[in-house]
């Protein structure tokens, strides 16, 4: 069959001859455009799937050293709980507040607790100081920020009622505790 064809190509007029080379021809450019067409859209898809394994690839690793730092910090919070297992922060604050013969300016304090969703339970520390100037203010501050258990949850620094020339703090501390086991 193909030899026939062959032959009716050989013995065609040039008219005809022309057409059968043109036909050829495009039928090859079609067929390259095409096979092209398909190359680059696949090498396209493969360059977005690599682009999108690369993101994730990073979130995971980003997911994992976060989760490596938080386990670093759950421990490094539970050994500080192990260390004082009783300790109670109304009596440190009381402390403070003697130790820096603050304790006549405290006029509200209240305790509260509040379970959390991870093995701990936070106990707050509610508080109100009168008349205090900056420098019995960072003083506070400081002591607080000592102990590395204690962390500030609130400060509100406003002009005394009573006095122009000294500060009343509303402070809010608090400290992780062990979820007691029910």
């Amino acid at each position: 069959m193909l030899m026939t064809f062959l032959e009716q190509i050989m013995h065609a007029d040039q008219k005809i001859f022309k057409k059968y080379i043109i036909i050829l021809i495009s039928s090859i450019m079609i067929g390259f455009v095409f096979i092209t067409w398909q190359y680059y859209t696949k090498v396209t898809w493969y360059k977005k799937k690599i682009v999108l394994l690369n993101y994730v690839r990073q979130e995971a690793r980003e997911l994992r050293e976060k989760m490596v730092q938080v386990q670093t910090q759950r421990s490094r919070v539970n050994t500080m709980l192990e260390e004082e297992a009783d300790f109670k922060i109304a009596g440190y604050f009381n402390n403070v507040l003697i130790n820096l013969h603050l304790i006549d300016n405290k006029k509200i304090e209240e305790t509260s607790q509040i379970n959390r969703e991870d093995n701990y339970r936070e106990s707050e520390l509610i508080t109100t100081l009168t008349n205090l100037d900056m420098k019995q203010i960072t003083e506070l501050l400081y002591e607080i920020e000592q102990k590395k258990r204690i962390y500030i949850k609130k400060l509100e620094i406003e002009k005394s009622k009573k006095n122009k020339n000294k500060l009343d703090v509303n402070l809010i501390i608090a400290t992780l505790l062990h979820k007691e086991i029910e």
